[in-house]
């Protein structure tokens, strides 16, 4: 938790000590007047130059909850109370650890190039207000009741000193869902410039759509027609390369040149691609780039640690029944998580890279930095 979004209250860590006491809660004083009125602290902008483990930091003295709850309400304490006796495993795979660290570092890096690289009409601003509104609900839900993550980590059986961020992410998870079930964030002062957004008006953002559509199906979930023409003109002109007509050019290339520019796609120094960037249209008539990788295999394997944190729909389902039948008044959000239209933001090795090479329309070769939506490796429902 941001010790900036609380005003003399505490600070909370998770860590593991030798005495089982593994909630850690440390007082630190008030912030004048000045401090209180300084910008909203950003945790993407944050230089944290700490370690994937963070553990060495744990103070080992033992520490009184209720003792340094002095401002607490009794709701504070009730959210804490369920951290009470809660020790973390050492039964944890290291690799495992380590590339789960990997993967929530790269976004410091990446994250402006993926949202860049995004070309739905009006991504950009539609991210900027996306993610204002769900600053702003952390905001409010840190005023509210600022310990109410310790529940859902809880209940996810999470712990806290499972890696450093679990607790930023876990209150930025909450406050996504909490913008559709808690009205009353609307007329406060951290929501009430959102009243208007079609964010929250999910029945008129609904009528309205986007503007273009571009479907997630890959290569080997293709209609035969989709490929038709394309088909019939390498049946043609059989070669490694095949120059496209000018039309398509025009098409393709302004894309490509927005992905290389955004640092998504690179060059590849090689004569030979793994397929071949055409242009097609979908269901909106709308001609744009797509990618024929169908001659290569499935070399490429999503990482281990990524494939076992997907659920299916039947275990998403089954929790939700499960949770429910204890709690009649218990109400879902289902987040859709974001992804461009080209791309995944997961993140090819170089030496993977190759698999993923194609030709443009004058036979230059380029190279996906990231799981292009068009690869063999992605199943119908990812």
């Amino acid at each position: 938790m941001r010790s900036k979004d609380l005003p003399d209250q505490v600070i909370a860590e998770g860590c593991d000590r030798p005495d089982g006491q593994n909630l850690v809660i440390r007082s630190r004083p008030s912030r004048s007047e000045n401090e209180s009125s300084s910008p909203p602290h950003d945790d993407d902008d944050d230089e944290d130059s700490s370690g994937w483990e963070d553990d060495e930091n744990c103070s080992p003295e033992e520490y009184d909850i209720v003792r340094y709850l002095k401002g607490a309400t009794e709701m504070d304490k009730q959210d804490l109370a369920v951290m009470s006796g809660w020790k973390s495993s050492d039964d944890r795979d290291a690799e495992a650890d380590f590339m789960t660290f990997l993967d929530r570092q790269k976004p410091k890096s990446f994250k402006n190039s993926w949202h860049a690289a995004d070309l739905t009409p009006n991504a950009e601003r539609m991210y900027e207000e996306a993610s204002d509104i769900v600053k702003a609900m952390e905001k409010y839900n840190t005023n509210q009741a600022p310990f109410k993550w310790c529940h859902d980590l809880r209940f996810r059986d999470v712990h806290p000193n499972t890696n450093r961020r679990v607790v930023p992410d876990i209150e930025q998870a909450r406050a996504m869902m909490m913008l559709f079930f808690d009205a009353a964030f609307l007329h406060s002062k951290h929501g009430a410039r959102f009243k208007d957004s079609l964010i929250l008006n999910q029945t008129e953002r609904a009528s309205r759509g986007p503007s273009k559509i571009r479907s997630y199906t890959s290569n080997q979930y293709r209609r035969k027609d989709f490929w038709a023409d394309w088909d019939d003109m390498k049946k043609q002109k059989p070669s490694v390369f095949k120059a496209l007509p000018l039309s398509w050019d025009i098409i393709i290339r302004p894309i490509i040149a927005k992905l290389y520019r955004e640092g998504v796609i690179g060059s590849a120094h090689s004569p030979r691609a793994a397929g071949q960037a055409i242009p097609r249209t979908e269901s909106d008539g709308t001609p744009d780039l797509y990618f024929d990788f169908r001659a290569t295999g499935n070399d490429i394997t999503i990482p281990r640690q990524t494939e076992k944190e997907i659920p299916s729909k039947e275990e998403l389902l089954h929790t939700a029944q499960s949770y429910a039948a204890t709690r009649p008044h218990a109400r879902f959000a289902l987040l859709r998580l974001w992804s461009a239209p080209h791309f995944y933001p997961l993140m090819l090795g170089i030496d993977r890279r190759p698999m993923v090479s194609f030709f443009d329309a004058v036979g230059r070769v380029w190279e996906w930095k990231f799981i292009p939506k068009a690869s063999n490796l992605i199943p119908v429902h990812f």
